[in-house]
């Protein structure tokens, strides 16, 4: 079966196409202005890019930052559904809208919720309304030209949800829980818990500060058998 050819060639050339063909107005309806200093880049973010429990998805640089005065903004390869590459899209486009130093307080969420962003700020996703005009964004953009790279959790492939989350699949044995054993002086009454860790490196029967003995249950039980 042949695949169809992409209308756009390079990720960066759908990315762009996205911003100024589609963003832009939309961001003109909503009241906001976009830089005209914008570039955008299928790319890993600086800081969180693999993480393994919550990783960064998308990441707008300050204009600042670059040598020639542009908002560099890069999406994350693990990234490849297109309506949600483009509601990271539009999530960075705020950023450099609203200025880096807004971060997502009052600034930030305000024009978020305006464009059609949906809380919390720090992870948004699209209200209803937006999907539908992304979808109708995406018959002229056509597919997103990228396949997703997959995160590594612990030397494997996973899959990650909307957010960037590992979709890591549930164990059949759930970790248990550190098991705190109590150690008890029959001389003085003196009861000190710990883990079993402690009891395998330095056995059952420890000194107690009576001088008697803080001993593990199993110790107290043997020495109570020997009684009767």
């Amino acid at each position: 079966m042949a695949i169809s050819k992409p209308k756009h060639q390079t990720r960066e050339a759908w990315l762009t196409a996205a911003l100024w063909g589609f963003i832009d107005q939309h961001f003109t309806m909503a009241g906001y202005d976009v830089p005209s200093n914008i570039r955008v880049a299928c790319g890993f973010p600086a800081k969180h890019a693999l993480a393994r429990k919550v990783q960064r998805v998308g990441e707008c640089w300050a204009a600042t930052a670059s040598m020639d005065g542009t908002f560099e903004i890069s999406v994350s390869p693990v990234m490849a559904d297109p309506l949600r590459v483009l509601g990271i899209l539009v999530h960075e486009i705020v950023h450099a809208t609203v200025g880096l130093e807004a971060g997502h307080r009052s600034a930030f969420s305000q024009a978020a919720a305006k464009v059609g962003l949906t809380s919390p700020w720090t992870s948004t996703g699209e209200t209803d309304d937006l999907k539908v005009e992304m979808a109708s964004w995406l018959k002229d953009l056509g597919s997103y030209p990228h396949a997703a790279l997959l995160a590594m959790v612990k030397g494997e492939p996973v899959r990650l949800d909307i957010h960037g989350i590992p979709l890591l699949p549930r164990s059949s044995n759930p970790p248990q829980s550190t098991r705190m054993l109590l150690l008890h002086c029959t001389d003085c009454g003196c009861k000190v818990r710990t883990t079993s860790k402690w009891i395998k490196e330095y056995g059952e029967r420890w000194d107690c500060p009576c001088g008697g003995h803080l001993d593990s249950p199993g110790v107290i039980e043997q020495n109570r058998e020997g009684v009767a």
